[in-house]
């Protein structure tokens, strides 16, 4: 087989392929029918398919991208920060939670009291706060007096914060670009105000 023909053959495949996805999947017969009508010229450039995420590029269809795990935690966690800092600001200012210092919601960080790395409790808004710089970076964020801070609010809830902190916990990519989303949100609605 030929360079040309190899490449015709791999966009030939895509094609159906995307077909097919748009088509909702089903048996194999289903995808033979779709390549039989590529190969016939009576399939109308994907028409009477119901709409999808397939995107058209350069006269070819094309799959959509997917975004990497990665991208949507650092996405999820830029949105969950902005939200934290955001709650309980007035005038655009607002408290670091362990010092009290008032500055621009900007110049404050997403505190945790239990560790980022623990994605039980990363996106936990009982367990995020916003603090300052200081606060955040030096004496492991403070941590004790943010325990303090967070029994202050509702008794046991630093020991709750630690306990579910240990329990394993994975969100699909599905769940990471929900909360997106709904923090997105959130974000948009306070800041439109």
């Amino acid at each position: 087989m030929t360079k040309g023909r190899a490449k015709e053959y791999q966009d030939a495949c895509t094609e159906a392929r995307v077909l097919y996805i748009r088509a909702g999947g089903g048996s194999f017969t289903k995808l033979l029918d779709i390549i039989q009508n590529m190969d016939t010229g009576t399939l109308n450039q994907g028409q009477d398919l119901p709409p999808s995420d397939v995107e058209r590029e350069n006269g070819k269809l094309t799959m959509p991208k997917r975004r990497t795990r990665s991208s949507l935690v650092k996405e999820l966690d830029r949105w969950f920060s902005k939200w934290i800092r955001l709650q309980g600001a007035q005038g655009g200012f607002n408290r670091c939670f362990t010092c009290g210092t008032r500055k621009a919601w900007q110049q404050l960080d997403c505190g945790h009291f239990q560790s980022r790395a623990k994605y039980s409790t990363r996106w936990e808004p009982d367990n995020c706060k916003p603090q300052c710089k200081r606060c955040n970076m030096s004496n492991g964020g403070q941590q004790y007096v943010f325990g303090v801070r967070l029994n202050e609010l509702e008794e046991g809830l630093a020991d709750k914060m630690v306990q579910i902190s240990n329990e394993l916990r994975k969100f699909s990519n599905h769940e990471l670009e929900d909360m997106i989303n709904d923090y997105r949100a959130r974000v948009k609605a306070i800041l439109d105000k």
